[in-house]
Formats: C-alpha cells, structure tokens, sequence
C-alpha cells in the first residue's frame, strides 16, 4: 500500500504555457501538481511491478519540488528559421518557446538573448545554457558549415548583451547526426568548467560543456 501523498505542494498547482499544445517539453503540464506525482508514482509502482522481487514494495509518496516554474537550470534547444525552443511532437519543426514557463529565469534571460540575437538568420543548429551559481556556460551548436567568424561575433554579441554569460563553448554538429550535441567542446571564451556551488567538506562541483 502506498504511503498518503505530502499535504502541501508548491504554488500554483497547476501551470498555464502557451505552448504546451505543442511543445513536448512538460508532457505532464496540463495535469494539476499532484496528478502529476500520483502519475509518476504509478509510473514507478508499473516498472517495479514487471519483478516480482519488487513489486510488493511499499512506495514512499513522489516527493514535491520546492518549485514547479521557473526551475530548469539547463536548456538544450534548436535552433530553426525565426524559432528557438523544441521539435514539434513527431517532427522536426521547431516550435519557438519564448514564453516557457519552467527555464530558471537567468538561463530564460539567455535564451531570449540569443533569441534575437538570431533573430535576422541563425548560424546555429542549437544551443545549450546552463546556469552554474550566478553564472552561465553557453555552447553554440553549429553546423560544420558555419564560419568561424561569424559564431565568434555571436560570442561577443553575447557577451556584450549578458554580462552573467561566463563562458561560452563551441561544439561542431556532425551532418546528418540525429544528436544536437556533437563534437568535441572548443572554448571560445572563459574557463572550461564554473563552479555549481561553493566547495564544501572538501569536494568540488562544476559544471563544463
């Protein structure tokens, strides 16, 4: 039997996007905050069921995030003609996310930056943000095509635009790879790797293209 589901959960409880309808980021946006936990845990009750060694298991209630927007410290999107954000569902249209609701507001900052930025004609097949600290590492991810001079312009755009960018990296897509994220990583500004937090008991976090 499973343990009765945590009685507070963070506000709101349910999150409105404008572009749940097709970007496939948060599958579970249209449920209210602990639909989505009852889901995950009969998720997790189905995949354990599959072993009988398992499946009579007493499962702890799905614990609940302190926050449900504004979150993610990564974003890893493509790159298309005016558009920015995710691969419509099933396709490879990028819908543009300008309005998502879950991106930490500091790597959403980036985005929108890199945004317009683009706006007049993307070099970029993607890019991936991150945020480490107050900080954030930027890789653009261009095509084998892409001139040198003209990614390294877009770094400095960056960089004049965002002051919080710290390092930006450069990775090459492979043609015709299904992944965005490719080649080797070439720094073409700032350190290789930004601290996640301070160093505590003695051990050291980063985070690196």
């Amino acid at each position: 039997m499973d343990r009765a589901a945590p009685s507070k959960f963070p506000e709101p409880m349910q999150v409105s996007c404008p572009h749940a309808r097709e970007c496939p980021g948060c599958p579970l946006i249209d449920l209210d905050y602990p639909a989505q936990l009852a889901h995950k845990q009969a998720r997790l009750r189905d995949a354990l069921g599959a072993y009988p060694e398992l499946a009579t298991l007493e499962l702890d209630a799905v614990e609940p995030a302190a926050r449900v927007q504004g979150y993610r410290a990564r974003a890893k999107l493509v790159a298309g003609p005016g558009a920015l954000g995710l691969f419509a569902r099933g396709t490879h249209r990028v819908v543009d996310t300008p309005h998502c609701r879950v991106l930490d507001p500091l790597v959403a900052q980036a985005v929108a930056v890199l945004r317009e930025l683009l706006a007049s004609g993307s070099p970029l097949d993607g890019v991936d943000v991150a945020r480490a600290g107050e900080a954030l590492l930027v890789t653009l991810i261009a095509p084998a095509t892409a001139a040198e001079r003209t990614l390294r312009e877009l770094a400095q755009a960056l960089r004049r635009a965002l002051p919080a960018v710290a390092s930006i990296a450069l990775a090459r897509r492979l043609p015709g790879s299904v992944q965005l994220l490719g080649t080797a990583h070439r720094m073409l500004h700032g350190p290789a790797e930004l601290p996640v937090r301070p160093k505590t008991s003695g051990r050291r976090s980063g985070s690196s293209p």
